[in-house]
């Protein structure tokens, strides 16, 4: 991962982003104070359970990538267990949230044990604002990211 603190050009300004999961709903406010994203559930303040203080991140990474439903162990009372498993390893469309602004491009994870690498769809490097970074994992197709500016 690539860090800079100023921020990549062309950025869609956004202040606020949404995503509709089948039984929660996800948003991310812009805090231009802190330069933080603040996250809600269900519209509702998400806060730390230890802190009290509601969650908020310098980067949201928006990845998608393919889930698939797999047998995972056979049960004894009941057949084959489901499992979801989340391929967290190739290539898809990512979107970053940073500093107010919204940038499109894609992550690559080859190998397993790899960090991610995110790029403009140019193939330059998508550069995270130093801080803490929250991934948002969804289904290419589904879950569309609504924003405001």
């Amino acid at each position: 991962m690539a860090f800079r603190e100023t921020p990549p050009p062309r950025g869609v300004p956004t202040s606020v982003a949404s995503m509709d999961y089948a039984r929660t709903s996800v948003s991310w406010q812009y805090d231009p104070i802190s330069g933080r994203y603040l996250r809600w559930t269900d519209g509702i303040p998400h806060n730390d359970a230890l802190t009290g203080e509601q969650l908020a991140f310098e980067n949201v990474v928006v990845v998608r990538v393919f889930h698939e439903e797999i047998d995972i162990l056979p049960e004894m009372f009941y057949g084959v267990e489901k499992s979801i498993e989340i391929r967290i390893w190739g290539t898809g469309p990512a979107t970053l949230l940073r500093d107010g602004e919204m940038f499109e491009g894609v992550w690559y994870r080859l190998n397993d044990g790899d960090m991610f690498t995110f790029t403009d769809f140019s193939g330059e490097p998508l550069y995270l604002k130093p801080g803490r970074t929250f991934f948002q994992v969804a289904r290419p197709g589904f879950e569309p990211l609504v924003v405001q500016p």
